[in-house]
């Protein structure tokens, strides 16, 4: 699979499902993606932190234009409790 340039600190973590071609964008593109998969973190953080100890049976998450998002990846890694992650997107 391909590792993620734009994320160093997550250079462990591949994916067969994404290719080289859907990696390579400009660097101004990356800082995009970055900034945004930031926001949503910390907001999805905070959500899931106001659920207190209930978030593991009963915090559910809607991704919406999920596209190749690594949400629930980067959930699991963190070791955040949460019950589902559902991606949601128009098919290419």
């Amino acid at each position: 699979g391909a590792s993620c340039p734009c994320f160093p600190h997550l250079a462990s973590l591949t994916s067969p499902w994404l290719t080289a071609d859907v990696m390579r964008k400009t660097p101004e593109i990356n800082r995009g993606y970055w900034l945004r998969v930031h926001s949503v973190d910390r907001l999805i953080d905070a959500f899931l932190d106001s659920l207190g100890p209930s978030a593991g049976s009963c915090g559910q998450i809607l991704s919406l234009g999920a596209g190749h998002d690594t949400l629930f990846w980067r959930l699991r890694a963190r070791g955040r409790a949460f019950r589902k992650v559902v991606d949601v997107d128009l098919p290419e």
